[in-house]
């Protein structure tokens, strides 16, 4: 061990991957746990700066030794983890899952994650909670820090006079600066970038320098100490997924983390706390809490993938036993051996290798997003009719009746319908063509991703509705001979939020831009409930007869995804994930409730569900083909099975239009 090695610093990081691992695994009473991520910046800011210090101050500092190190200690466990990241993937995901996995790997592989995912999600967001590489984002931030970090200090000892507080206390209020702000103008970037992050490390960094003296009294050490612990445990049990994090909110657990390390200096032993955290269980989890870290989220995540439902209690605790003697082996048999120069020796072969395996990772992820995640590992064949409307769908968003290739029914006669919704207009269109062919009737679709057919609503997140949907309604006024207008959504998103099971999207935030009412004082059912019936009376003020097609069920699963599992896993995809009509009318009781006081104004209700769904379940599945392109919009084969339901819409339709 190293002259200085405290006990209580690895006690330290057992408490912050306890905290993290039991947030990941779901104990409601670790709601903040995520907070022991940043107790580790500050562990490893003190701990790095200590090494580098020391080595400058005896002119023995070697950037290329310092970067020997990071590689011994990072990178074994690291590309161990993403060997098993890829064989899962290639043996349990999807083509698309697959390659999407590969994706998040690429930028792991380069230390550039963290940017990756705050581009691309929230920590908290369901979309996130189902990559295997998620936790990869603090590896890329700590890389990150110490590629400039050694340089800095290196500066300000040879040339700017050893004044460290100084320019230490510089870069630490401009990274807590921009923290600060960056939870105010986008959540997600304050969350993963290494500006907002780095004066955390900082924060460790002071202790190392000795820029804050020593104090000798025990009493205010163990004062010190405790207040720290205090700290860093009421973060982990009072913080949840809604506090704005991090910001100020992240003083808590990095000053309790810096408190406990600058009281521990030359006195641990002597401590309350240090007594506490010198304990052997707690030394030995802090000491393989790298490897805890590093697999503790892929294998929750591939249990709950493989098992395709949320982790029961007693699985959960199997599981935690299952990371420990994993990451155990991980530390023993992948991390130790190269620690030590018996492995590379020479630092410049060292060098090569991890370089060469990094680019031949790199160049297995770019292979498997050429060919579409190995593709042809999947028996699903490709969906045209959905590919065709999404096409048409775009064109739409410009121009309603852009081309007689995107018109439904029989193309070459003139629209007399519109089929105007979200992205489930685009879901149902091939259904609900096929029944306007059968009956000699032409319409239009006017579908954009997101937009429910809602007049006066604006979603601040897809800024894109409000004009949309102006611009349809003004269609249709301009337009006579459009006599009939379909109206399709994902209602209940709109109405209960967005996010349903394990599928990867945000709640809705709705507001009616024609209340008199402050927007904000409106809740979802408010401003839904009375900007569908502005809708429909506007339609029919306009002579139009309106046709409201309830929501088809929702999954809560990527349904090619679960469907190319239970082919490897011999499971039934229905059995596996089919919702229960219970839960659907649940769902949907408030959109129910709404339309059915729509039919005395002349709607006419259309429910798919009701072909989908025998009296207990909603199939996601029949005749071999799959009824869901993904968690809730309808394939093109589920679109043709719904289709006759329309039938006799389209014959009044029809026989109105020939009269």
């Amino acid at each position: 061990m190293h002259p200085t090695y405290r006990k209580d610093i690895d006690g330290l990081r057992a408490v912050a991957v306890i905290s993290v691992i039991l947030f990941h695994s779901g104990v409601t009473l670790f709601s903040g746990g995520y907070v022991g991520v940043d107790v580790f910046f500050v562990i490893s800011g003190f701990l790095i700066t200590t090494i580098i210090y020391r080595e400058i101050e005896a002119n023995e500092f070697s950037i290329a030794r310092f970067y020997e190190r990071r590689i011994r200690r990072i990178f074994p466990a690291l590309f161990a983890v993403i060997v098993f990241c890829l064989i899962m993937g290639f043996l349990f995901y999807s083509p698309d899952d697959f390659r999407r996995i590969a994706k998040t790997i690429r930028y792991t592989v380069i230390f550039y994650s963290n940017y990756f995912f705050a581009r691309k999600t929230g920590y908290f967001d369901s979309d996130a909670e189902l990559d295997p590489l998620l936790h990869m984002w603090s590896l890329a931030v700590e890389e990150q820090y110490y590629i400039v970090f050694p340089a800095v200090l290196f500066i300000v000892s040879k040339y700017l006079k050893k004044k460290y507080l100084l320019w230490l206390s510089v870069i630490f209020v401009v990274s807590f600066v921009a923290s600060v702000y960056g939870v105010q103008s986008n959540l997600n970037r304050a969350f993963f970038a290494t500006g907002g992050r780095a004066w955390e490390l900082i924060l460790g960094s002071f202790i190392a320098l000795n820029t804050i003296p020593n104090i000798k009294s025990l009493l205010i050490k163990n004062i010190l100490s405790l207040v720290g612990l205090i700290l860093i445990l009421s973060s982990i049990f009072l913080f949840n997924d809604e506090t704005v994090f991090p910001g100020p909110s992240a003083l808590l657990p990095c000053v309790g983390a810096a408190l406990i390390i600058y009281s521990g200096i030359e006195s641990s032993e002597k401590l309350l706390v240090g007594k506490i955290l010198s304990l052997k269980p707690f030394v030995f989890i802090g000491i393989i809490s790298y490897s805890l870290y590093m697999w503790h989220w892929p294998l929750i995540i591939f249990s709950e993938h493989l098992l395709i439902r949320p982790l029961l209690m007693t699985e959960t605790f199997f599981l935690l036993g299952l990371i420990g003697v994993v990451s155990y082996f991980s530390w023993k048999y992948i991390e130790q051996p190269f620690r030590s120069d018996r492995f590379f020796a020479d630092q410049k072969r060292l060098f090569k290798v991890t370089l060469s395996i990094m680019f031949i990772i790199f160049l297995l992820c770019l292979v498997i997003k050429a060919t579409d995640g190995f593709a042809w590992r999947s028996n699903i064949a490709t969906d045209v009719e959905w590919k065709k409307w999404g096409e048409c769908s775009k064109q739409s968003e410009l121009n309603i009746d852009a081309s007689k290739e995107c018109r439904l029914g029989k193309v070459d006669n003139e629209p007399s319908f519109l089929l105007w919704g979200d992205s489930h207009a685009r879901a149902m269109a091939y259904g609900v063509s096929l029944s306007a062919e059968k009956h000699d009737s032409t319409g239009l679709i006017a579908s954009a991703n997101g937009c429910p057919p809602l007049i006066g609503v604006h979603n601040p997140d897809i800024e894109e509705c409000l004009d949309f949907n102006n611009r349809v309604i003004d269609y249709i006024s301009k337009h006579a001979e459009i006599k009939m207008v379909v109206l399709t959504a994902r209602w209940a998103a709109e109405l209960e939020g967005g996010t349903y099971g394990k599928e990867a999207s945000e709640d809705i935030k709705l507001i009616d831009t024609l209340s008199m009412v402050a927007p904000e004082r409106d809740g979802n059912e408010v401003v839904f409930n009375k900007a569908l019936k502005r809708t429909i009376n506007r339609l029919l003020q306009l002579n139009r007869n309106v046709v409201l097609v309830s929501q088809v069920p929702e999954i809560g699963y990527n349904v090619a995804s679960v469907y190319f599992l239970t082919e490897r896993i011999n499971r039934d995809v229905n059995d596996a994930i089919a919702p229960s009509v219970a839960a659907y009318r649940q769902r949907n009781k408030g959109v129910e409730k709404l339309f059915n006081s729509l039919k005395g104004l002349g709607v006419t209700i259309v429910e798919p569900w009701k072909r989908l769904c025998d009296s207990e379940f909603c199939k996601v599945m029949e005749d071999s083909q799959l009824l869901y392109h993904d968690d809730d919009h309808m394939s093109s084969f589920g679109a043709r099975l719904v289709s006759p339901i329309f039938d006799p819409v389209f014959i009044r339709h029809s026989s109105a239009q020939s009269k």
